[in-house]
């Protein structure tokens, strides 16, 4: 197909064959435009969103009522959507989809990110930096982002255990031996086939020494716990890596010392916290001092909170349980990382923050 109709056009991009994002501006007064590309789906995600009567009988709309807001819950969405862009993608039925939100840079970005790695079989990263590179003004909120880590590791869970499942069965129950040099011809097509199932098998393993997110003999349901974080002066385990929260890495304090804003200048420079450890945090220019906690009530999480002196219970220290040394703090509003991100707290839960220094990785 021709894209020269849409270079000059900022409210619209080619992500993949077929597959267009961009904003709303396209229904409101670009549907001709929609037409040439030979749009048959729309994917809508945008609140209190109604189409023009015109344009939804032209279109099969697919609408996901949703705010542009750090918890709202673009994950639960996911799958859905995929399906519907999968349709939306069909060459059979020579089809075509746009996802589009109020700007095309937020909630339709997310979407379109998370249906990439789950169709390029990618990570988060990846997926981000192609669309972003397709689209320069895409910018997923914090809250989006986080939930785009989840879905990464959700998808490389369920990823591990078809490849584990799928071993075929020929394979779990013969044995090979050779007790000949020659070989009759009526074996010819079981060897091809014990030689494919051993190249599987091969790969299998290969794929999943490489996924560093999984433990080797983990439990389809069991969360990922390959990293320990414990107190540093009793050794208790504190938490694990699944209870972190992560966050989109800031440019540091500004001359007011307050959390930066995000900046559109900025967005080339975007990182992601992950599971670094001490040593890779200092090599960065700009590092994170602190960990933060998904939730307190993790039954593996062993701290106790303690109040402030006050008559208004928003903020205090957190202990470990079992030596009651200081371990961090905690604030019912949310607290700013030493890299200049502001971590809200989430819904009815206060913010967790755990000062690097007081706790060891093993």
């Amino acid at each position: 197909m021709n894209n020269n109709i849409i270079d000059n056009d900022e409210d619209i991009h080619q992500i993949l064959p077929r597959f267009y994002l961009g904003s709303v501006d396209m229904l409101l007064g670009k549907k001709n435009l929609l037409k040439q590309l030979k749009v048959t789906h729309i994917l809508s995600a945008i609140n209190d969103f109604r189409p023009k009567y015109d344009v939804i009988n032209d279109f099969k709309f697919k609408i996901i009522d949703i705010m542009d807001m750090e918890n709202a819950n673009i994950k639960q969405h996911f799958e859905d959507t995929f399906e519907f862009i999968e349709q939306g993608r069909n060459e059979e039925t020579d089809s075509t989809v746009f996802v589009h939100c109020f700007a095309g840079v937020s909630r339709s970005a997310t979407i379109s990110i998370a249906y990439l790695m789950r169709k390029q079989s990618i990570g988060f990263e990846e997926a981000y930096a192609f669309v972003l590179n397709q689209r320069r003004v895409i910018y997923p909120n914090n809250g989006f982002i986080k939930q785009l880590l989840e879905y990464e590791l959700q998808l490389s869970r369920q990823q591990s255990n078809r490849l584990k499942k799928k071993q075929h069965p020929r394979l779990m129950n013969t044995t090979i031996t050779t007790t000949s040099t020659t070989t009759p011809t009526t074996l010819t097509g079981n060897q091809k086939r014990i030689e494919k199932d051993k190249y599987y098998e091969q790969q299998l393993e290969t794929k999943l020494k490489e996924d560093q997110l999984l433990l080797e003999d983990s439990k389809e349901e069991e969360p990922l716990r390959d990293t320990k974080y414990c107190c540093k002066k009793c050794s208790t385990l504190i938490f694990f890596d699944m209870d972190l929260d992560y966050h989109i890495v800031g440019q540091g304090y500004n001359s007011n010392n307050k959390p930066t804003k995000r900046n559109q200048s900025n967005q080339n420079n975007r990182k992601i916290q992950y599971h670094q450890s001490s040593e890779q945090q200092q090599s960065t220019t700009t590092s994170c001092t602190s960990y933060f906690i998904k939730e307190v009530s993790i039954p593996s999480i062993n701290i106790t909170i303690l109040t402030d002196d006050g008559d208004q219970i928003s903020n205090g220290k957190v202990v470990c349980k079992v030596c009651k040394e200081k371990l961090g703090s905690w604030n019912i509003t949310g607290s700013a990382c030493s890299c200049g991100t502001w971590i809200q707290a989430p819904t009815q839960q206060p913010c967790i923050q755990i000062i690097k220094s007081r706790v060891d990785e093993k």
